[in-house]
């Protein structure tokens, strides 16, 4: 919520704009009409850009931060390749025409790009209007009175439990509450919370613990952007 865009949509920006401007350019200087040139271009340009953007947000690149840094540098390098054998083979420079010649393609997906993130912007700005900026957990239909009573957070258990209401997982021991004809057990946490460097990625499973937990209130509530209440 609070990062608008990060080094990987830049790279995804870049790449996709050096692949629309040399699949444009390198058939044109083999001899393509301009048109055929165009079409070539968008074929190879969209492709590009959709397989870059699985590549960096895969679950293996985001990981580590040095696997995107090395795959950061292969794409560099892939393109930094491309303009030497443009140079050696045909005698001319892509980097050269690229900038001189057909800013307006490359332009095309950065232009994309500014207006992404623009949307992104409105829709993270609306968000926080509406709920605040989740530092709390979000709470939607709820007077600001009753805020702390309705976000209630599981919290560790250091002393005696009422083992009748306790299970045992992989993760720890929960212990939950008795109702009627039941106990019922709110809250389980399935996968690390879902911030700071785990923002925007993969769940990654928690550690085994035999720490033991309360399992007696629901999780904070998931953003939305429209809320609504059945009856």
């Amino acid at each position: 919520m609070k990062k608008l865009f990060t080094i990987d949509d830049l790279m995804i920006a870049f790449v996709a704009a050096l692949g629309y401007g040399l699949s444009f350019e390198i058939p044109k200087n083999l001899g393509y009409p301009e048109w055929l040139s165009g079409v070539i271009c968008l074929i190879v340009g969209l492709s590009l850009e959709s397989i870059v953007e699985k590549i960096v947000f895969s679950e293996a690149v985001q990981k580590k931060t040095l696997n995107r840094v090395i795959i950061f540098a292969a794409f560099i390098i892939t393109f930094l390749a491309a303009q030497y054998f443009s140079v050696w083979l045909m005698g001319v420079s892509m980097i050269e025409h690229l900038l001189e010649e057909y800013v307006y393609i490359v332009g095309i997906p950065v232009i994309g790009f500014v207006f992404s993130m623009l949307i992104r912007w409105y829709k993270a700005h609306k968000i926080r209007k509406l709920y605040g900026d989740g530092s709390k957990g979000f709470v939607f239909d709820v007077s600001s009175e009753d805020i702390e009573e309705v976000n209630q957070e599981n919290k560790a258990i250091l002393g005696e439990y009422d083992s009748d209401c306790a299970v045992k997982t992989r993760t720890g021991i929960y212990v939950g509450k008795k109702e009627k004809s039941h106990i019922a057990y709110l809250g389980i946490p399935y996968a690390k919370p879902p911030v700071g460097y785990l923002r925007w990625k993969a769940p990654e499973p928690l550690p085994s613990s035999d720490s033991v937990f309360e399992a007696k209130n629901f999780g904070a509530s998931a953003i939305q952007t429209i809320s609504r209440v059945q009856s």
